[in-house]
């Protein structure tokens, strides 16, 4: 990385012994990652009532569109915002453009009942604007490979990786602080305030401490291997392009998995187990508040107690994806047990039940699926959810993310970690949509059949790959390299 020379400052070798990674620095990515992080899933379980309470015309499919349309900034804008930063030697100013569209992205959410038509509209335009910040994640993984030393990288690449992981497992529980506000809430200023509104405030205020967290107190600390002892440049092998292509694999199955988990939790919750879009989203803010609970306690297990040093991160994603396998196979509808409720909305009118009112139970009007699916235990999905879910996303993320950065080695890192973070945000695009396609035409058992298909071929690559999935053999390079630190101003 080579920032211009009014922003940085080469030490020599001599006068750099004594320092080491910035703790500060990776402890506030992390923090950032997470408030990055929180604003793509705390929607989940409320924002499916919400769309239908602003625009009745919403379908499950376009919904899936919503959901997707957050991943499309993903997509676009990691390699971009990579190449920015690698280019100018400083993550700052793409951090700031993040920011600065999930600001105005949850300003729309909040606003979006004042519109008198075509509110679905507004809604995927504001999810789009969100998405923008997704970008921030992966430049701080970047940021994370080229600023701890060789000793320090797993840790320091877990603290980063935890506040993303921990961030989008448990935001939607967060939605139980706002459900007592109730549907109707108050106006305050003009500005609506209810159990629907109330996440997209409180992240525009996170957002608006982000930014200022990122010009005051964020200073970029980088610790690299550069040249040789005679100053030459110190040249590196070439990584395993197939290696790279299958974490990249397995970063998309990773987030396709849970993208679609949480994506039809909130409907799957109201037809097959028959609850109020009240209990809906009490319960899966506290099923997704456990979840974030196991993947804290799995984070904090392995910082703390320095488990990097017993890890083998290949073990590890092979185990996480079993468990991902695992939790469909447990939850899938099967053929034997009580039928789901069921209601028939064309004729909603002839009965008072308050529960058909409110669209409990599978509707035969919409779902032609209805009265072949068969309950599954909530107490068992849930449960399910929260902990194996809960603990093998994070054994995931954490192995992977620490795999990568030994397989590129020890060079800049910012389009690589881009493109996974792109490819990341193409199973977020890609997932959604076509779930809600296959839940919406034939219903969760197919859709829970294209989670486990998905995560069984990435496995088997593992398996298949297995000695080629390891990290850069760079030894000489590094048995005779200058330690370069550089310290990036605050800007």
């Amino acid at each position: 990385m080579t920032p211009s020379s009014n922003k940085v400052s080469t030490i020599e070798k001599n006068e750099v012994q004594s320092l080491e990674t910035n703790w500060r620095s990776i402890y506030i990515a992390g923090l950032l990652c997470f408030s990055s992080a929180i604003q793509y899933s705390i929607y989940f379980g409320s924002m499916w009532p919400y769309l239908q309470t602003i625009d009745s015309t919403a379908s499950e499919s376009f919904f899936g569109f919503i959901v997707a349309s957050y991943a499309i900034s993903n997509i676009l804008l990691c390699p971009l915002f990579g190449f920015w930063a690698d280019k100018i030697g400083s993550i700052k100013k793409p951090l700031y453009i993040g920011l600065l569209g999930q600001l105005i992205g949850n300003a729309i959410y909040i606003f979006l009942v004042y519109l008198v038509s075509g509110a679905k509209y507004g809604l995927l335009v504001s999810r789009m604007l969100i998405g923008i910040g997704s970008s921030n994640v992966s430049l701080f993984k970047s940021y994370g490979a080229t600023a701890t030393t060789s000793a320090d990288r797993a840790r320091g690449m877990a603290i980063i990786t935890s506040g993303f992981a921990v961030g989008i497992c448990c935001a939607p529980a967060f939605n139980i602080l706002f459900t007592r506000l109730g549907a109707e809430g108050i106006v305050l200023f003009g500005i609506p305030i209810n159990m629907y509104t109330s996440p997209a405030i409180a992240c525009t205020i996170v957002n608006a401490i982000g930014i200022v967290v990122i010009k005051f107190f964020f200073a970029e600390h980088y610790v690299s291997l550069s040249t040789n002892k005679d100053g030459s440049k110190c040249e590196l092998p070439p990584y395993d392009k197939l290696a790279v292509a299958i974490i990249f694999m397995t970063r998309s199955t990773q987030i396709f998995i849970i993208s679609n988990i949480e994506t039809l939790m909130s409907s799957f919750s109201l037809v097959t187990f028959a609850f109020s879009y009240k209990d809906s989203i009490n319960i899966i803010s506290t099923a997704t508040g456990a979840f974030g609970l196991c993947a804290a306690l799995t984070y904090f297990v392995y910082i703390f107690f320095g488990l990097e040093k017993y890890i083998k991160y290949r073990l590890n994603i092979k185990i996480g994806l079993i468990g991902l396998a695992l939790f469909h196979v447990i939850t899938y509808s099967y053929p034997f047990g009580d039928k789901v409720v069921t209601y028939d909305s064309s004729k909603i009118n002839e009965t008072v039940n308050q529960g058909v009112i409110e669209g409990r139970g599978c509707d035969m009007n919409k779902f032609s699926w209805c009265e072949s699916l068969n309950q599954t235990n909530p107490w068992v999905y849930f449960i399910t959810f929260s902990v194996i879910v809960g603990i093998c996303f994070p054994v995931i993320n954490i192995a992977q993310n620490t795999l990568i950065t030994k397989v590129i080695g020890p060079r800049n890192q910012g389009q690589l970690q881009g493109w996974m973070n792109a490819s990341a945000g193409l199973s977020q695009f890609i997932g959604p949509i076509l779930s809600s396609l296959i839940y919406f035409s034939y219903g969760p058992k197919y859709a829970w059949i294209l989670n486990f298909s998905v995560c069984l071929v990435t496995l088997s690559l593992w398996y298949i790959f297995h000695d080629r999935l390891v990290p850069l053999k760079s030894n000489e390079c590094e048995k005779t390299a200058n330690v370069e630190v550089q310290i990036i101003s605050k800007i």
